[in-house]
């Protein structure tokens, strides 16, 4: 059984840049939140859908591992793929060359608080677990 993914395209541009001319490593974080949004998006449990339900998913954990590095203009392609939805969302992350080549994994674990008693849960309400068996049914 193969994990839910997707896959987006995206350009490194002038403002991602650090002064060695290669991408910031903080903005790496930023493509890791742009492949969950469209996952998210795709299986309609967007963060304001989130929020319409009373639930929020903050981040918790990050991990980060730069192998090479992006450039200006470099088109890659960002994966996540969410390999636990039980007690907490964890997507791993995999920035890619246009041909293939890993750049960079990272993994970010966020767990889901009750907006309206604030308080932590320690499992997926079921209402997401629908929304991802909808698309992947598998999952």
């Amino acid at each position: 059984m193969n994990p839910p993914e997707i896959t987006i395209a995206i350009t490194a541009e002038f403002y991602d840049l650090d002064p060695m001319n290669i991408v910031w490593h903080g903005n790496y974080v930023k493509f890791f939140e742009a492949a969950r949004c469209a996952f998210l998006d795709k299986i309609d449990f967007s963060y304001a859908h989130m929020a319409e339900n009373h639930y929020s998913f903050p981040v918790v954990k990050m991990n980060v591992k730069y192998i090479r590095p992006v450039r200006f203009r470099q088109k890659i392609l960002v994966t996540a793929r969410l390999v636990d939805a039980e007690n907490f969302l964890r997507f791993k992350f995999f920035v890619k060359s246009e041909d293939g080549e890993l750049l960079t994994i990272g993994d970010i674990s966020q767990i889901c608080v009750d907006l309206r008693s604030r308080e932590t849960l320690f499992t997926i309400p079921q209402i997401f677990r629908d929304h991802l068996h909808r698309v992947f049914p598998e999952a």
